[in-house]
């Protein structure tokens, strides 16, 4: 089981130096505790994980000036005591069985241009 996921993706400069924020919608089908959201090795959140248990949801997380580059690394990790998240349910799929804790379906990422 894997306690780590990552999403690898590319934006402009134009992109890269303006404001961004990330649209994550998951699914904590059980037991995910504490979950930390890295990008591009640095911390955006590290917290109880923030998603419903019943259905989807979609949680908003910020991204600090300065973190996103041209090439960047969103990285999803579970506590150690989960055991492990996956990338790319479909949504309204009931999850039963053998089901990772966290169930990532999508992730967002907007950014906004800085205007001269």
């Amino acid at each position: 089981p894997q306690r780590t996921a990552t999403i690898e993706f590319s934006l402009s400069a134009e992109q890269a130096a303006g404001k961004s924020t990330v649209l994550v919608s998951a699914q904590n089908n059980s037991v995910a505790r504490r979950m930390t959201m890295t990008l591009n090795g640095k911390s955006i959140f590290d917290d109880k994980a923030p998603f419903g248990k019943q259905e989807p949801t979609v949680v908003r997380f910020e991204v600090p000036a300065g973190l996103t580059t041209q090439t960047n690394a969103l990285t999803v990790t579970l506590a150690k005591e989960d055991l492990s998240v996956d990338f790319g349910a479909t949504g309204g799929e009931r999850i039963v069985g053998d089901t990772p804790p966290l169930a990532i379906h999508y992730v967002v990422f907007k950014c906004k241009e800085v205007t001269p």
